[in-house]
């Protein structure tokens, strides 16, 4: 279902959003209510691009190209709907079923959860390579040796 590369991919979207997430914070609903449904449905739309990589093979093909070309390339119901001969609604409609499969597959086997869970541990191994002192020669090969796992592991996925 999923091959390395899309591993990587999911773990650079988990990272993507990471980062939008915290850009978002100051965006409170009281103070900047346009800025914070903005924030909001980035996050939507990187929650089903993850979403996407990790399940899209379990959708149907029409789908899957319905949802790539809205998720991944930003095209408008309209622009997804002339090339193919059917109207805005149904491709509404598609990329809504979608959506809900999508969310009912993660909800069922957790993979995208559990890629999130392993970018954390990896980044926290990372972080305790890196506090610990290298003053004493054992400390620093250690450190060395996990800095080397978490990146060996980051390469797995």
């Amino acid at each position: 279902m999923l091959n390395g590369q899309s591993f990587r991919r999911c773990l650079t979207i988990d990272a993507k959003a990471d980062i939008i997430s915290l850009a978002c914070k100051g965006a409170n609903y009281d103070s900047n209510r346009r800025k914070a449904a903005h924030c909001q449905r980035i996050m939507k739309n990187l929650d089903f691009v993850l979403l996407l990589d990790c399940y899209g093979g379990l959708l149907t093909q029409r789908q899957r190209e319905l949802m790539e070309g809205y998720y991944n390339e930003d095209l408008s119901l309209a622009e997804l709907a002339v090339p193919l001969g059917i109207s805005r609604q149904a491709v509404h409609d598609s990329i809504r079923r979608g959506e809900r499969q999508l969310l009912s597959y993660e909800t069922q086997m957790g993979l995208a959860a559990r890629l999130k869970s392993c970018r954390i541990l990896f980044e926290e191994i990372e972080e305790y390579s890196a506090k610990l002192s290298a003053s004493e020669e054992d400390r620093k090969a250690l450190a060395d040796a996990i800095a080397e796992a978490a990146k060996a592991g980051k390469a797995l996925l």
